[in-house]
């Protein structure tokens, strides 16, 4: 059993000093992961907080098969998804820059320490958002191509293609940039 199943089995059982833990580990990542389907930092945070307090209020039960991660980034994605249906913003396109500019860019310095991966992760930014997600998933977050799968409401095979072009897509926008 992984530390953070762990965690959260002992925050079932009515520690809450597990929980800010696990709040403490996995908030700044949901929260750039559903930048990425929400395309506002504010929003982002918002959810993420939102995913969090679902969590500890209504308790639900884990399934045995898939991570923490990636059963909290799944929980998170639909939340996220549910907010655009009720704003009747649900697309794939961007959805352009907001006022959070500043927020976004002090949360992706922190979170991103690396420089190659802070100029990886903007040019994320200009392509399709589902291949953002899949390759910030992949790359930023480590997970398994099952465990984006799941995340992603996917299958295996749909996520390697995805992956493949998102990358096609990502070597030509790096392209770009550098010539």
């Amino acid at each position: 059993m992984d530390d953070a199943r762990e965690r959260y089995r002992r925050f079932l059982q009515g520690d809450k000093e597990a929980l800010a833990g696990l709040v403490r580990d996995y908030h700044k990542g949901l929260t750039l992961y559903l930048n990425g389907i929400l395309g506002n930092i504010c929003d982002a945070e918002d959810m993420a907080q939102e995913t969090f307090a679902r969590i500890m209020l209504k308790r639900p039960v884990m399934q045995e098969n898939v991570s923490f991660k990636t059963w909290l980034y799944s929980i998170g994605k639909h939340a996220a998804i549910d907010m655009l249906r009720h704003r009747k913003l649900l697309t794939f396109e961007y959805l352009g820059d907001n006022v959070a500019v500043s927020d976004e860019n002090i949360l992706e310095k922190d979170y991103l320490v690396e420089e190659e991966k802070i100029n990886l992760y903007r040019a994320l930014k200009e392509i399709k958002k589902e291949y953002m997600q899949v390759l910030y998933l992949m790359f930023f977050e480590e997970l398994s191509v099952e465990e984006i799968a799941c995340i992603m409401g996917k299958n295996r095979k749909a996520v390697y293609n995805l992956v493949a072009n998102a990358k096609a897509a990502l070597r030509k926008k790096l392209t770009e940039q550098e010539g």
